[in-house]
């Protein structure tokens, strides 16, 4: 059997739930923090061509497994670039909590961009014919941030 020459497409979703610090100014000028944690809703989709044996893309459980496993499920987030969310962790460690390391300001485009190029990499190092496409990280049920692969 040949392989086909159309393209598929295959889109998986998955949640979890983290939490992080939110740096703000307050009314005086003071530089301040607040927990704030997301129940966050993550869509992915691949390309390429199937399989020729199973004539499949990528199996969905799979899929599905390897976006849970790039997700920051049950883990504090924070910026290595700050260092009194540094200092959170090291508490945060102590107690077994997980941390999740983040490069910037942690926010859902960070997030999803930290995500995507796990997701990526992946993907690309064990799949031939398959590439990520896009990936959706919604944060409400009005907002999210798309991030798209050039290729």
């Amino acid at each position: 059997m040949q392989k086909s020459d159309a393209a598929l497409e295959v889109t998986q979703r998955t949640e979890f739930s983290c939490c992080y610090l939110d740096k703000y100014i307050d009314n005086t000028g003071s530089e301040k923090y607040r927990l704030n944690a997301y129940q966050y809703k993550l869509e992915a989709t691949v390309q390429g061509l199937p399989d020729n044996t199973s004539n499949k893309l990528i199996d969905f459980k799979i899929f599905k497994k390897i976006l849970k496993e790039a997700s920051p499920e049950g883990q504090f987030l924070y910026d290595v670039n700050d260092q009194k969310q540094v200092l959170v962790t090291t508490a945060f460690n102590a107690c077994n909590v997980s941390c999740y390391p983040i490069r910037g300001s942690v926010s859902v485009e960070n997030i999803l961009k930290h995500i995507s190029q796990v997701v990526d990499s992946f993907i690309e190092s064990n799949y031939s014919d398959v590439h990520l496409k896009e990936t959706k990280l919604r944060e409400t049920a009005s907002s999210y941030v798309t991030w798209r692969k050039e290729f």
